[in-house]
Parts: structure tokens; C-alpha cells; sequence
């Protein structure tokens, strides 16, 4: 198999990964040999989600 791209997915606002279509997508894009990263981020379920912790999650990410 071919050496593919990883994928890193975000989550919508209010939702949770295992929410709606996140599984159906994750599922769907291994299948094609891609590796996929839907992490969770509990600040995206708040009204007003805290900018320096998802800052610090986000260089989490990329690092």
C-alpha cells in the first residue's frame, strides 16, 4: 500500500466526535489508507470556549 496523508478532522461547536458523521468519516477515509485524527476537544461544547486553552490544545495538534 501507498504511503498516504494523515488527516486531522475538528469538531464542529457543541459536538463530540463520536457525534453524527464523525465515525461514518473516520471509517470511510481509513478505507481509502489514509490515516485519520479526530480529536476531542471538550472547550467546543462550551457557550464561549476558553481561546488560550485551545490555543495550547491546538499547538498540541501540530506538534
Amino acid at each position: 500500500m501507498e504511503n498516504k496523508s494523515k488527516l486531522l478532522f475538528l469538531q464542529s461547536w457543541y459536538s463530540k466526535v463520536t457525534d453524527i458523521w464523525y465515525p461514518w468519516l473516520k471509517e470511510e477515509v481509513e478505507k481509502k489508507g489514509y490515516t485519520a485524527y479526530f480529536p476531542d476537544i471538550p472547550e467546543m461544547r462550551k457557550d464561549v470556549p476558553d481561546m488560550n486553552k485551545m490555543l495550547k490544545y491546538e499547538v498540541l495538534l501540530v506538534v
